[in-house]
């Protein structure tokens, strides 16, 4: 097991002022692969808002597909970063997160802030199968 000092890293150039990892907690992998897009991911998550846990559970998607299984903008935007196994909290502005409407279902008001403890717990390439129906 590695430990690994903490540091404050951008995970986007572009937005440096939207989205930052502050640490990369453990790693448990010799070889690190970074993921991409086109991988089925499985991740654990752990939401809070102020300290208050509002999210705890174990996901699975394809990376850029992750609303769909209620997966943040901002969680997704930070696991591009991640390599196999790896554990890091992130700090997701609103306009990453939920936005202006907050997320009653979570009792998250307009415009909160997040923090997240995502581990990256593994990972597959997707193939794309195109499938076509010839009719007679």
């Amino acid at each position: 097991m590695y430990l690994y000092h903490f540091t404050l890293e951008q995970t986007n150039p572009k937005t440096s002022r939207q989205m930052h990892r502050f640490c990369t907690l453990f790693n448990n992998c010799e070889v690190k692969l970074r993921v991409t897009k086109t991988v089925f991911i499985s991740v654990h998550i752990t939401g809070k808002y102020r300290g208050r846990v509002f999210e705890d559970r174990e996901v699975g998607f394809v990376l850029g597909e992750g609303s769909e299984v209620g997966v943040v903008e901002g969680v997704e935007i930070g696991l591009r970063r991640f390599t196999c196994n790896e554990k890091a909290r992130l700090r997701v502005v609103s306009m990453l997160a939920y936005g202006h409407e907050g997320c009653p279902q979570y009792d998250i008001p307009p415009d909160a802030d997040l923090d997240y403890e995502v581990t990256l717990l593994d990972y597959v390439k997707v193939c794309h199968w195109l499938s076509i129906a010839v009719s007679e």
